[in-house]
């Protein structure tokens, strides 16, 4: 990730749009992708997936140096997160994860 960090987006507009969104929560529904993620929509082989909106913006911004506001945003005790919501929030967290390494410590030191 760090080689293709260059490519990334880092406009300010667009990366306080993503934090917003993720803030606000209203974007936690799955959309369906043909891209391979550890989270299927149950399809069984059909090799379609379910992910979050989100993807797409963590896969194309630089998000570097929201990481630490972005996880408060998740942790958030005023959002009214349902259970439905759940798989997106870990992919949420799967996708940050696997690009900024230092989210899980936002996360789990609060």
């Amino acid at each position: 990730f760090v080689s293709q960090k260059k490519n990334l987006k880092s406009d300010l507009r667009k990366c306080t749009a993503f934090v917003k969104k993720v803030k606000s929560g209203g974007s936690w529904s799955m959309v369906s992708s043909s891209s391979s993620s550890l989270i299927s929509g149950g399809g069984g082989g059909t090799g379609t997936t379910k992910e979050c909106a989100f993807v797409k913006d963590i896969k194309t911004l630089n998000l570097s140096r929201y990481v630490e506001e972005i996880a408060s945003a998740i942790l958030e005790p005023s959002k009214q997160m349902k259970m439905n919501d759940l798989k997106s929030v870990v992919q949420l967290c799967m996708e940050m994860h696997e690009r900024y390494e230092e989210i899980a410590s936002a996360i789990l030191e609060p």
